[in-house]
């Protein structure tokens, strides 16, 4: 505070009105600050909590819309996914299991366009992507798809 005092003291000699002004000038703005921080008059309306108001979000469509939209926009679309239906996809017996006495074949159906590799525990009767399993025996499981039988083998190979 000395130090305060004495580097100012040559400026309150030399213009004491100066000083007094700068004076007047802090003590108002400390005044008006302290009288807007506590003083100003705040009724119950202005207390109270208001949520604010959620924004509107946009309707995306779903993707069976924007699926339709590109099949009518692009026809060549339509023709490839027409023609990986068509095709049936590969299945492939990894192996067949007794489990309670009941035979269980392991089938690996092969990615075909979007549908990924999958694996299935199959029964007889059970169905998989179309086929159904008519019969499961030792290393051959047999497979009906209307009028089409496919028959699918368990092949094992030499172990060297």
């Amino acid at each position: 505070m000395k130090k305060a005092i004495v580097a100012w003291w040559p400026v309150i000699r030399q213009r004491p009105r100066l000083f007094a002004g700068v004076v007047v000038l802090v003590l108002v703005i400390c005044l008006l600050d302290f009288a807007l921080r506590v003083f100003v008059g705040r009724d119950a309306e202005s207390r109270k909590f208001t949520a604010p108001a959620m924004p509107v979000m946009p309707q995306y469509e779903t993707s069976a819309v924007i699926k339709s939209r590109l099949l009518t926009a692009l026809p060549e679309l339509r023709s490839l996914e027409a023609e990986a239906e068509a095709t049936p996809r590969e299945i492939a017996l990894q192996g067949v299991f007794a489990v309670r006495g009941q035979r269980t074949a392991a089938l690996v159906l092969m990615p075909q366009g979007d549908k990924p590799l999958e694996r299935r525990n199959v029964k007889t009767g059970e169905e998989t992507d179309g086929w159904t399993v008519e019969r499961i025996a030792g290393t051959r499981v047999t497979l009906r798809k209307g009028s089409e039988v496919r028959e699918l083998v368990l092949l094992r190979g030499k172990v060297e």
